[in-house]
């Protein structure tokens, strides 16, 4: 019998599929992860550390670990989900995720100035933020 209640299967809720990660959406769907996971009580999955093997609750640990590994990879693309199944806990899957989609210095420039290139129809301003992309991008 476990030392304390393990998080049944069905109890992590299903992400809407407008809320899985692809890329993009990185950010909202960390927070949303955090929320629910923190809801559970079950935010030291991806932010503590797992306790000792020897630990007499690293069995109940090692069950919950699984269970949220499984609910990580079902809420994301499939391709996103394929390069994190081998990882071996939650904590490693959260800090690889953190660490390729995060936002990185010079992204926001970027993103502001394509935005800005977007709106503009042609002539030196267009010219002038290509330039300034470039810069950026390298």
């Amino acid at each position: 019998m476990a030392a304390f209640p393990v998080v049944s299967p069905n109890a992590l809720p299903t992400l809407p599929s407008s809320y899985r990660l692809n890329v993009p959406n990185y950010l909202q769907w960390a927070r949303l992860v955090e929320v629910t996971l923190k809801g559970f009580s079950l935010l030291s999955h991806i932010k503590g550390n797992a306790p000792p093997k020897t630990d007499r609750h690293f069995q109940t640990w090692d069950v919950e670990d699984s269970l949220i590994i499984t609910w990580l990879l079902l809420s994301m693309t499939p391709k996103i989900g394929f390069n994190c199944m081998f990882f071996s806990t939650a904590r490693e899957i959260w800090e690889n995720l953190a660490e390729t989609y995060s936002v990185k210095k010079g992204h926001i420039e970027r993103f502001e100035i394509e935005s800005k290139l977007f709106k503009t129809k042609q002539g030196s301003l267009r010219d002038r933020l290509l330039q300034e992309l470039e810069s950026v991008v390298g």
